[in-house]
This record gives C-alpha cells, sequence and structure tokens, in this order.
C-alpha cells in the first residue's frame, strides 16, 4: 500500500499487478521457504477451540460463518462515517483534500481492510486444499480476482460476491470440458466491459440513480 497509493486509477491498477508479480518471483525462487514451483502440500486443517475442522460439511459451516461476519464488519464500516468518507474520496478526491480529510491515510487504511479479507480467504482456501503454490499469486489469479469485481459491481456490497460464485462456477463447469478455460475467462471479462460496465449489481443501481 506504501508503495502503490503513490499512484492513481490505471497506473495504480498496474502497480499492484507488478507487485504481485514480484511477490510470485520471489515464492518462486525461495525454494527453502517456499517449496519453489512443488509449493507447499500438507497443509493441515483448521483448529478451532480445540476442534479439528477436517470434514467437508464442518469447513464449509466455518466458511459461512466467516464469510457473514465479514460482510457483517464491511456492511456496518460502509454505513459508518469512515465509509461516508471513502464514497467522497471516490466521487471527489480533490474536495475532501480541501475539506481537510487526509485523503492518503483513509486510502491506506481501506487498503489495509481489503488486504487482510483477502487474507483471510487465501488462509481458508490454503485449508481447504492442503496445498498452497506460487501460482497463487500470479497475475492470472489477480487478474481472476478483478474480473469477480468487474462482473458482479464495483462499489457494491454483493456484487463481488455475485462475481466470484459466478465465475468459480463457469471454472469447475468449463475445465472439466476443455483445458482453454483462460480464453473463456478472458471472453466474460469482454463481454462484462462492453454490457455491463458497472457490473451486474452496479448497473441496477446506477439505474435507480443511486450511489453504488
Amino acid at each position: 500500500g506504501l508503495i502503490a497509493l503513490r499512484a492513481q486509477s490505471a497506473y495504480f491498477l498496474m502497480i499492484t499487478l507488478a507487485m504481485s508479480q514480484v511477490l510470485w518471483g520471489i515464492a518462486f525462487g525461495w525454494r527453502s521457504f517456499t517449496g519453489g514451483d512443488d509449493g507447499i502440500a500438507g497443509v493441515p486443517p483448521p483448529v478451532l477451540g480445540g476442534y479439528v475442522i477436517d470434514g467437508v460439511t464442518s469447513f464449509y459451516y466455518l466458511a459461512v460463518v466467516i464469510f457473514v461476519v465479514s460482510l457483517s464488519l464491511v456492511w456496518l464500516m460502509v454505513g459508518s462515517h469512515f465509509g461516508r468518507i471513502l464514497v467522497g474520496i471516490r466521487e471527489k478526491e480533490l474536495r475532501m483534500e480541501v475539506l481537510g480529510y487526509n485523503v492518503w491515510l483513509y486510502k491506506y487504511a481501506v487498503f489495509v481492510i481489503a488486504g487482510g479479507l483477502a487474507g483471510i480467504s487465501g488462509i481458508l482456501f490454503a485449508h481447504y486444499t492442503g496445498f498452497v503454490a506460487p501460482s497463487y499469486l500470479s497475475v492470472v489469479m489477480s487478474a481472476m480476482v478483478l474480473i469477480m469485481v468487474i462482473l458482479g459491481g464495483p462499489g457494491t456490497l454483493f456484487g463481488p460476491a455475485l462475481g466470484a460464485i459466478i465465475i468459480v462456477f463457469l471454472e469447475n463447469a468449463v475445465s472439466a470440458y476443455t483445458e482453454r478455460w483462460l480464453m473463456i475467462l478472458g471472453a466474460v471479462y469482454v463481454l462484462a466491459t462492453l454490457f455491463a460496465p458497472y457490473g451486474l449489481l452496479g448497473k441496477r443501481w446506477r439505474a435507480k440513480g443511486g450511489p453504488s
């Protein structure tokens, strides 16, 4: 965040993608720590209160609880004074600076919060698969997450979750018939950009004239 927030708009996006590639290179080359291209296998199941969550059903409920708690916290944050300031920064950053708000600090704070939530999902994913590899830091994975947000609706609370459901479903369904899943992913991105620039939920919000 300290590095990426020095840029704005498309440059900010490119820096974050470039940083993910740097992290991928470090993880790929640091074999003694990350296992290199072999990754780290045998990630143990999570332990909660002395109870090992190793069943599919129990892990599902754990993920649901964490999802609901995370979504509730984000919901409270969006409706708080902090959230209103973030909306103001998004709509008119210069005006918020004139009003005396430390825009950079607010952007850095939400950057850290977003990274923390992504880290939680990454922890769950590693425990679920029992494996983690440098490929999870690649541009492909970063692009997939970005497409989830764009497809569902950037600036909305439930849009990225909806986009994630659609993309994961398509990945599991299409990859069973063809190895060219990335072509399908690229086509989804192009179609979403052309026909739903605000996303599936963002477009509905915009049509109503309300902020998303």
